[in-house]
């Protein structure tokens, strides 16, 4: 289970970082940056243009490896949760719930915006994992118990 905290924990983290470029990363070392929440722009977060419910452009090379991230981070969370629970619906649930804190958190952190895009990708590939660890470590009927004699 520590594994799945510190994993969480660099999501977290990562999740936090306002303004995150990944192809401008060196400019944006550079910048200043405000990391507490100073100013909500509350008439974005209750308008009809709120980006929740938009669907990203995938023109942009950042975007795409953006969604990279998502797919590896929430696949290693997913096998780490499964590894740490080993239950099938009880991995699945924490991952969705999880997954949603994500997405609310990041609604909150300056340059960055919540998707449900996002959180249904995060799920997705979470479920997978999950999925494919469970059938890679569920006993088959071909292999026999050895009793000891």
């Amino acid at each position: 289970m520590p594994l799945v905290f510190l994993w969480m924990t660099l999501i977290f983290i990562a999740s936090a970082i306002p303004d995150l470029s990944i192809l401008h990363l060196a400019d944006w070392i550079n910048k200043p940056h405000h990391f507490l929440i100073t100013d909500i722009d509350w008439s974005l977060v209750l308008s009809s243009h709120n980006p929740f419910f938009s669907i990203p452009s995938y023109d942009s090379l950042d975007t795409i490896l953006h969604k990279i991230g998502h797919i590896t981070v929430y696949s290693v969370l997913g096998l780490l949760m499964w590894r740490a629970t080993r239950s099938r619906s009880k991995s699945m649930w924490l991952c969705l719930a999880y997954a949603t804190f994500d997405e609310l958190h990041q609604a909150f952190t300056p340059g960055r915006s919540a998707r449900l895009l996002d959180v249904t990708l995060d799920i997705f590939c979470a479920v997978l994992c999950i999925l494919i660890a469970k059938r890679r470590t569920a006993p088959t009927a071909d292999k026999k118990p050895v009793l000891p004699s």
